[in-house]
């Protein structure tokens, strides 16, 4: 997540403490064996990208030169993420603490926001679709079922990734109105909803594969 770029810097510098050092990203995220050092990353959110970026376009490229000009190197990108390598112990900050914040703000709600309007569409046809049958038309269609029970979990958890978000801007908005830095640590918050919702689904699944599902449940 774009608000955990803090947490993508601290890890990347474990790493290179250990002696492996951050090419990029391939279909996963490479790194090069060498002699451990104390290597300071900088994982910065560039929202002119897109989402779907896997490699750095021209204007990441840009950005890049600009960032080599303040001593930091560019290393690779990937979706709206820059991570660039400390060249020199007299470099400058790439932004400033409330640009950072504002750029992983930007991010963060496209994804989310985005994320949560389309599972509620979905959520809002298949219940439009229920209630426009008589009961009896659908209420021995697995599928439908299915979807009937698994689409209102889906819509709870989006939302809830949505209040989080509004809660961090709200909270880091102030932090910044007082002087204070904000944080971009691992959110445990997230990783709770995550179980969350699996949790909810693998009930769901459970009681439609007790209740005779097979082809649903393992479809």
């Amino acid at each position: 997540r774009y608000r955990e770029c803090g947490a993508l810097e601290e890890y990347l510098h474990r790493m290179s403490l250990k002696g492996w050092h951050f090419c990029g990203w391939r279909y996963g995220m490479v790194f090069e064996e060498g002699e451990p050092s104390d290597v300071e990353y900088d994982a910065e959110v560039f929202t002119k990208s897109k989402e779907t970026d896997l490699r750095p376009e021209n204007e990441a490229e840009e950005y890049a030169e600009y960032c080599r000009a303040a001593g930091w190197e560019f290393v690779d990108a990937n979706r709206r993420f820059c991570v660039f390598r400390r060249l020199s112990s007299d470099d400058v900050p790439i932004v400033t603490e409330e640009e950072r914040f504002y750029e992983v703000w930007k991010a963060e709600r496209r994804v989310v926001f985005g994320q949560t309007a389309v599972v509620l569409l979905m959520t809002a046809g298949i219940w439009y679709f229920v209630w426009s049958w008589q009961m009896v038309d659908w209420m021995f269609l697995n599928f439908a079922m299915f979807l009937f029970l698994c689409f209102p979990v889906f819509s709870a958890g989006y939302l809830l990734q949505t209040l989080f978000l509004l809660i961090w801007y709200f909270t880091g908005k102030r932090k910044l109105e007082k002087g204070e830095k904000v944080r971009y640590s691992l959110r445990i918050g997230y990783r709770i909803e995550n179980l969350a919702m699996f949790l909810s689904l693998f009930l769901v699944v459970s009681w439609a594969f007790l209740e005779g599902y097979y082809n649903v449940c393992l479809s």
